[in-house]
């Protein structure tokens, strides 16, 4: 897989919301293929996954940072994916589910006998929201992913290519196959008809996906399965990861579940699944209610893995792209001022003392504005990773207190606050640091980003120094709204405390009380409804 962009941001463990869990390393790769940005490991993941054996690769997806794992070589079905999963849910919160995904060997299922089966955990309400999004930018025909596939096919020549309707057939359910690994040798009479495509625009399904140990490959089973609960496709992995964490299963269509299974349009339906996932992403935020469509009259195949899980709670981008990242998203260069012209300048001999002047000064100033840039960037580094005496270092010898970075507009203070460092903090904070300062994309102030991390000694101070409990991070959170979703109790009170509204709403029109008690925070829910 050809990448850009080499790994060269580090954060922190607790960075990474989204975790994207794929069943074959050829899934694992497009998804990472799929990535804005990638990053190295999180400086402090050894003592958070102590024992865990799962490979993990890291990134962002617009605002959102993930981690990609992949279930164990040979290793398939419901089993290995909780294995896989457990080690997971270290990164976030799972909350409360209702039905998504149903096991369908839980029970017992043959060629003449349909049991009711399991019915497991449905995805968070914020993926479900951005799921309308993407509903209803389909609705108006602005839904498209085909332009986001067609790039990862060309680079990747061969291995995420249509096949093409030349490889697509659909056999009557009473069809017993040739045998074989393919249906080259089958009676091509005994094919379904099928009103054929107008464009090669990948179609979007909702609906139930069916989960289990065993591989469904019988048309009649598929058949009655599908009726019987209307069931979309099959898969392998989904209900092992959804007992622990509420997760979207997103699936590439690559087969019929029939007797002839191969891997022709595996690498092709990857590529749509983390297509989709990404666009998915991109959209988090929309208001739009959830609507499931019905399912499609083709018979429910089965599916090439994509799971994506998301945890609740505002995205702080916390690092700095490379330099090479930002030569592109940085604002283009203002010329430097030209210095005033020598007073040795006259017709005789000023004109060439005045080149020299005029070469030079710009020169010297060029070199000090790139020495400034690489000490920004080293001391933004060192307050990433917690390097507390070079930031001091830097500040008291002249430094910047507000120094951020070009591409968030991330602060020390942001830094310093996001770790729980109220010593830092409060040096920051006298030496002029903004306690107001904004990211770029989520918003997130100091403020925010203390009560996020459950650092209440640090919010006291920020509040002492000027912040703004009112001021608003992503989808118009108010910071109590944030601490209460994150169930940060001890935030909560020295927010409410300190004058912040319990009644305020988000743009969803959510309350913090609202927000607590969808996340189980019980001890934060009761204290709000007290208020």
């Amino acid at each position: 897989m050809e990448l850009t962009e080499e790994p060269t941001v580090s954060l922190q463990w607790a960075h990474y919301k989204v975790r994207w869990v794929c069943a074959l390393p050829l899934e694992k790769a497009v998804a990472i293929a799929s990535l804005d940005e990638r990053h190295d490991p999180p400086y402090d993941l050894s003592g958070n996954i102590s024992g865990d054996r799962n490979s993990y690769s890291f990134g962002r997806v617009g605002r959102h940072n993930i981690v990609i794992t992949v279930l164990p070589a040979g290793k398939y079905g419901t089993n290995s994916a909780a294995s896989v999963t457990t080690n997971l849910s270290n990164i976030s919160k799972p909350g409360p589910g209702h039905p998504g995904v149903m096991q369908y060997d839980f029970g017992k299922i043959g060629p003449n006998k349909v049991t009711l089966m399991a019915v497991l955990n449905q995805p968070p309400t914020k993926v479900l929201t951005a799921i309308s999004t993407m509903e209803a930018y389909e609705m108006v025909g602005e839904g498209g992913i085909s332009d986001l596939v067609n790039e990862i096919v060309e680079k990747n020549l061969g291995r995420f290519t249509n096949p093409g309707t030349n490889h697509d057939f659909l056999y009557q359910a009473e069809y017993p196959h040739v045998g074989g690994d393919s249906c080259d040798a089958c009676d091509r009479s005994m094919a379904k008809t099928r009103t054929p495509r107008t464009n090669a625009e990948p179609v979007i399904h909702y609906g139930l996906i069916a989960s289990g140990n065993s591989v469904i490959k019988d048309a009649k089973t598929r058949d009655r399965l599908a009726k019987a609960h209307g069931i979309l496709c099959y898969e392998m992995e989904a209900a092992g990861i959804m007992h622990i964490l509420r997760c979207l299963v997103i699936r590439g269509i690559c087969d019929y579940s029939e007797s002839h299974k191969n891997k022709r349009w595996q690498g092709y339906a990857a590529a749509t699944a983390a297509v989709y996932a990404k666009s998915l992403l991109l959209s988090m935020g929309s208001t739009i209610y959830r609507r499931t469509t019905a399912a499609a009259s083709t018979p429910p195949p089965s599916a090439s893995p994509t799971t994506l899980t998301y945890s609740p709670g505002p995205i702080f981008p916390s690092s700095p792209p490379s330099s090479r990242t930002r030569s592109i998203q940085s604002p283009r260069p203002r010329p430097l001022s030209t210095p005033p012209t020598s007073p040795a300048l006259n017709p005789l001999f000023g004109k060439s003392e005045t080149r020299y002047t005029w070469q030079r000064q710009p020169r010297r100033r060029l070199n000090t504005l790139n020495r400034q840039v690489d000490d920004a960037e080293e001391v933004l580094d060192a307050a990433k990773s917690g390097n507390i005496s070079r930031v001091r270092e830097f500040v008291e010898n002249g430094g910047d207190p507000n120094t951020s970075d070009t591409a968030f507009n991330t602060t020390l203070l942001h830094y310093m606050a996001q770790q729980g460092n109220e010593d830092m903090t409060r040096f920051l904070l006298e030496s002029g640091a903004n306690p107001n300062a904004a990211a770029k994309f989520s918003t997130n102030t100091p403020l925010i980003e203390a009560a996020r991390n459950g650092y209440p000694d640090v919010v006291q101070r920020l509040l002492r120094h000027g912040a703004d409990i009112e001021t608003c991070g992503e989808f118009k959170r108010t910071t109590l709204h944030i601490a209460a979703d994150e169930g940060q109790f001890a935030c909560v009170t020295v927010l409410v405390d300190s004058g912040a509204d319990p009644q305020v709403s988000d743009e969803n029109g959510d309350t913090p009380l609202v927000l607590a008690e969808e996340g189980n925070w019980n001890k934060v829910a009761s204290y709000l409804r007290q208020l």
